[in-house]
């Protein structure tokens, strides 16, 4: 969602003006994933960006999660795919999934939504 009285809000879209790419602020998903894990559920995040430069939270989401996969588009930091790869991986050895929920560009939000779309877990 981006309006101009969004602007100042931390969690919006920015765009960076040098590089004409957009980067999404991910400043919703400590505070939820912490809450999830306070409320005595298991939490197994699944952190991805396209290289290891612009991988963000690592460090904040492994000290609260009971299980993290790294990956990287290109493969220049721990396990090379895409977060739908890894969370078809999880689906796929049995992990069941209660919630699932994503923070970043639409496409990757609407390709989880496919990805978990079987198992009838909750999106968000």
């Amino acid at each position: 969602m981006w309006s101009d009285r969004w602007a100042g809000h931390p969690h919006r879209e920015v765009r960076d003006r040098r590089r004409h790419r957009r980067r999404y602020r991910h400043g919703p998903l400590l505070p939820i994933a912490t809450s999830i894990k306070q409320g005595g559920n298991r939490l197994i995040s699944i952190v991805g960006a396209r290289t290891k430069d612009l991988l963000i939270l690592e460090d904040d989401m492994r000290a609260i999660s009971d299980e993290i996969v790294v990956t990287t588009d290109d493969g220049s930091y721990a396990k090379k795919g895409f977060v739908t790869t890894a969370l078809q991986e999880l689906i796929d050895r049995g992990e069941k999934i209660d919630l699932c929920i994503a923070i970043g560009p639409v496409p990757m939000m609407r390709a989880v939504a496919e990805v978990t779309r079987p198992t009838r877990s909750r999106r968000w």
